[in-house]
């Protein structure tokens, strides 16, 4: 018969779904080592095969002995953004040494010259960026009035998919912050979250800044019946 990890290391896909139609084999099998066809499929670029061996009901999280995830053995940037952003991979997972895919590469680059720098920018932009819209989200808990509380995001929009309305809308939200306790802190945070997200002011109309303000009832509201 066959064999599943070379099958998926060489991208032979046939062979592949003539042993998952067998029964006898599936996504998530392990190898000696709890290496498996993702594992493969990641770390030679396949990437039909992975989302193939994901539609099958392959774990994209699913770990080795070393307990690393495919992501851990990728070698091209387009393979990190297919199994983080289209499949769900967790790029904060850490393995048995405690380190994320990230400090992994970085550390194969350093004693090994590995060619992984495009990887480790790519998932070095992620941590950046969640760091950065943590710390907004805590900054712009200070600029609205007490029993209230924000959680802040950034989305692209094409220019071309803007209208009147959803202008409108974005004018709205300004000027909601406008009317906070402390409106120049907000516009000031907001600004310097563009700048560290690299937003150029032509494209500022393209990003969609969502504002969600969750009103929590005081005890004496309650107690009142309101």
């Amino acid at each position: 018969m066959a064999n599943l990890w070379i099958a998926a290391s060489d991208n032979n896909l046939p062979v592949i779904r003539a042993l998952f139609a067998t029964k006898a084999h599936t996504p998530n099998d392990r190898d000696a080592h709890g290496y498996t066809p993702l594992h493969a499929a990641a770390s030679y670029s396949h990437i039909e095969l992975l989302r193939y061996l994901v539609s099958e009901g392959g774990n994209v999280n699913i770990t080795d002995e070393d307990s690393e995830t495919p992501l851990f053995v990728v070698e091209t940037v387009e393979a990190a953004k297919v199994l983080i952003e289209e499949l769900g991979a967790d790029w904060k997972h850490k393995n048995s040494e405690g380190v994320t895919a990230r400090q992994k590469f970085e550390r194969e680059i350093e004693e090994d010259g590995e060619p992984l720098e495009v990887v480790v920018e790519y998932l070095k932009g992620l941590e950046d960026g969640e760091s950065a819209t943590k710390g907004l989200e805590e900054e712009l808990k200070d600029t609205i009035p007490d029993g209230s509380n924000v959680r802040l995001g950034f989305e692209r929009v094409p220019d071309e998919e803007l209208d009147n309305e959803q202008i409108a809308e974005r004018r709205q939200k300004i000027e909601e912050l406008l009317e906070s306790d402390n409106p120049e802190e907000g516009i000031m945070h907001l600004v310097e979250e563009a700048v560290r997200l690299q937003l150029s002011e032509e494209h500022l109309s393209s990003y969609s800044s969502r504002v969600v303000r969750q009103r929590v009832e005081s005890e004496e509201r309650k107690d009142s019946g309101r």
